[in-house]
């Protein structure tokens, strides 16, 4: 009867720690869904024109412009508003987009 109980026991306990590893194996497998690569140069053009912010998911900040628009991973773009209502918050190094396919105008006045 012992016996009995032992292998009931230890087979209630495997098939209870089974499908927990499934569970953690599909939250792992999830988890590595959610990285996306950076877009393409013609994808961040198309974003610009149409004033879009760029949102990185991990550090829940948008960028308007600047060195990390469309540069990070685990982002996207997607209105400003948009990126506000899901609670993003500014990047303290963003700034609105310059004139599209332009760089930034730099003064010269003063300079020799």
């Amino acid at each position: 009867m012992k016996r009995l109980r032992l292998l009931l026991v230890a087979a209630t306990a495997l098939w209870i720690a089974v499908p927990s590893q499934s569970l953690f194996a599909q939250a792992a497998k999830s988890m590595t869904k959610a990285v996306t690569k950076p877009p393409t140069e013609a994808e961040i053009f198309q974003a610009k024109s149409k004033g879009l912010v760029w949102t990185n998911s991990v550090t829940k900040v948008y960028h308007k412009g600047g060195e990390f628009y469309g540069r990070t991973n685990n982002g996207q773009f997607m209105t400003e508003a948009d990126a506000q209502r899901k609670y993003y918050r500014p990047a303290p190094d963003s700034k609105p987009p310059g004139p599209v396919g332009l760089p930034s105008a730099k003064s010269n006045v003063g300079k020799k």
